[in-house]
């Protein structure tokens, strides 16, 4: 076997080696897809996603965001509507979007780290 092939056969090994890693990585805590692209969840992560959804939607009323954005037809007008926000923004970017504000929209930085976390699993619910 000469040097090019040898390299070229290690290079195989790596790269499949690699993508195993990256199937095998954290599959206990994605979802897994169907066939007709729905989502099948582990059991203890949809239970604690769904728990803090509904946290969010009363943090959502509460703390007074409903006055400023819609949801389904619901709440105010001066923010942009918030219906399909799951489906626009990553989770990490609402995150950021919560702890800087605008002129007109408040600083929400103040929210225990718990809240944050329900209120972002909530508008990542809302596709």
């Amino acid at each position: 076997m000469g040097r090019a092939s040898r390299n070229l056969l290690l290079g195989g090994v790596l790269l499949s080696v690699a993508f195993v890693s990256l199937l095998a990585g954290d599959t206990f805590q994605r979802p897994v897809e169907r066939a007709n692209n729905s989502l099948v969840r582990p059991a203890a992560l949809a239970g604690r996603e769904e728990g803090q959804s509904r946290q969010g939607a009363s943090l959502f009323r509460v703390r007074g965001c409903i006055g400023c954005h819609q949801v389904k037809g619901s709440g105010g007008t001066i923010g942009p509507d918030l219906t399909v926000v799951g489906s626009r923004w990553s989770r990490e970017a609402l995150l950021d979007r919560l702890e800087g504000h605008t002129m007109l929209m408040p600083d929400f930085a103040h929210l225990h780290p718990a809240e944050q976390r329900e209120l972002v699993q909530y508008l990542m619910s809302l596709r």
